[in-house]
């Protein structure tokens, strides 16, 4: 081999550095649910992915299986409500339940995790909404007593009606 011919083999040609490749392409979806299930424990529920048609009753109705439901609010525009548990065990419960069995409201799967309010403060200037929502409050109130009277003590009548106009 003559000098040249060294020369060549010793000289590196510049190589562009590699570059890392991007991680794939993930569902937005997938990252905020991860990201809004690291939330602490709150009484206050956050449910969303609700059908726009779905009534604070039916909200209320996820609730009430886990314990007293102080108050609701449902943000049909975002498609989303929160729910104010009594108290944060309730809630704890609530979570739990519905992180290992999905939760469907009119055949929708919603998701349920914690909130980051500590409590719902509604405004009384929305009046019609906040009717609507104390009502089925009440009738979740009602249902929440009844099943808590014990053996020999009585609620109502025979023939007692809940009934509720909104």
């Amino acid at each position: 081999m003559n000098g040249m011919e060294s020369e060549h083999f010793l000289r590196t040609d510049s190589v562009p550095p590699a570059t890392p490749t991007p991680p794939p392409p993930t569902n937005n979806n997938d990252s905020k649910k991860i990201k809004l299930t690291q939330n602490p424990p709150s009484k206050v529920v956050h449910i969303r992915n609700i059908p726009s048609d779905v009534t604070e009753t039916e909200i209320v109705h996820l609730g009430i299986p886990f314990g007293r439901v102080n108050n609701v609010l449902v943000l049909k525009g975002k498609n989303q409500a929160f729910l104010e548990m009594h108290d944060e065990s309730a809630a704890v419960a609530m979570v739990s339940y519905f992180t290992n069995c999905a939760a469907q409201l009119r055949g929708r799967s919603v998701y349920v995790q914690y909130s980051t309010h500590t409590e719902l403060k509604t405004d009384s200037s929305h009046s019609n909404a906040n009717s609507a929502a104390q009502a089925a409050l009440a009738a979740a109130q009602a249902l929440t007593n009844s099943s808590l009277v014990g053996p020999g003590e009585t609620q109502g009548g025979p023939n007692t009606v809940l009934r509720v106009i909104v």
